[in-house]
């Protein structure tokens, strides 16, 4: 029994003590404690449409690629970190697809390696050595999570005459 309260009063003790720091630093601390760090989109290029048209005939899955961004690696400046979103055929138009994320040459789709778990799951290219977080492969995936649901119609809405044209031009989805 005696252990039994000994342990209440240590969670008793450490409750109060979190309260104390938590109100000596302030709820501005809690929240930047909480926050989620979005990758930086500064490096984001967009994917050739002969890149994205060719990972297609890769895909083992029925669907297309949208929203194909691309980073340069830093160790070697003729490969890039090339996401795209997976678009399954008969999924809703602004319906969220997974990202798939493949580094190599972005001149020839066969050169690429799948180098996270979407890539190897939906598409046939061999498997390289998987990426950790941060770094350009975690910002190519952030600067086509930003695009997620969209296509260049949903994107350019807004927009009207020149612009609206010059944004659809920049924002090109790969159809089936």
């Amino acid at each position: 029994m005696q252990a039994v309260r000994g342990a209440r009063g240590g969670r008793r003790l450490a409750t109060v003590l979190l309260v104390a720091v938590l109100a000596t630093l302030g709820s501005g601390a809690v929240l930047a404690a909480c926050a989620r760090v979005q990758p930086s989109t500064a490096g984001c290029v967009g994917a050739p449409d002969e890149l994205v048209t060719g990972l297609r005939q890769y895909l083992t899955v029925p669907a297309t690629l949208r929203n194909a961004e691309m980073v340069r690696a830093a160790a070697s400046p003729a490969d890039y970190f090339i996401s795209a979103e997976l678009v399954r055929k008969g999924v809703p138009t602004r319906a969220r697809g997974p990202i798939l994320t493949w580094f190599g040459p972005p001149t020839s789709p066969a050169a690429l390696l799948a180098v996270d778990t979407n890539a190897r799951r939906y598409s046939s290219l061999r498997r390289g050595e998987r990426v950790a977080d941060g770094g350009p492969a975690m910002e190519s995936r952030g600067c086509t999570y930003r695009l997620l649901g969209s296509t260049p119609n949903t994107r350019c809405i807004a927009l009207s005459g020149a612009l609206a044209s010059l944004c659809q031009k920049a924002n090109k989805v790969s159809g089936p």
